[in-house]
């Protein structure tokens, strides 16, 4: 038998960035298995088009790698700072990025 292969989500809560989020609110979390290439790449996108900060694609238990939200920071006038431009990093599970890969999901 052979194992499963999912595409897990997370997204972060942040009070700044989010208009509903705020400090009472966890992570959400989504878990999607798929059976075809077809049907994975469809849930990495739409999580990519819903903006979760975190996508990972797992073989069962095992984590092959990750997209992670990244951005850059410019100043907003005001003395804070702002994301500009956002995009997502690839991470394999061979690139020695356990501390990353691990606990996310």
């Amino acid at each position: 038998m052979t194992a499963l292969v999912y595409v897990r989500t997370r997204s972060d809560r942040d009070p700044y960035f989010t208009p509903t989020g705020g400090p009472y609110f966890s992570a959400t979390k989504g878990n999607y298995q798929c059976s075809t290439l077809r049907d994975v790449i469809f849930h990495t996108r739409l999580a990519m088009e819903d903006g979760e900060d975190c996508i990972g694609v797992f073989h069962g238990e095992e984590c092959k790698g990750i997209w992670r939200k990244e951005w850059d920071a410019e100043p907003d006038g005001e003395g804070g700072m702002e994301r500009s431009g956002e995009w997502y990093a690839f991470y394999r599970a061979s690139e020695k990025n356990h501390a990353l890969l691990s606990g996310q999901f």
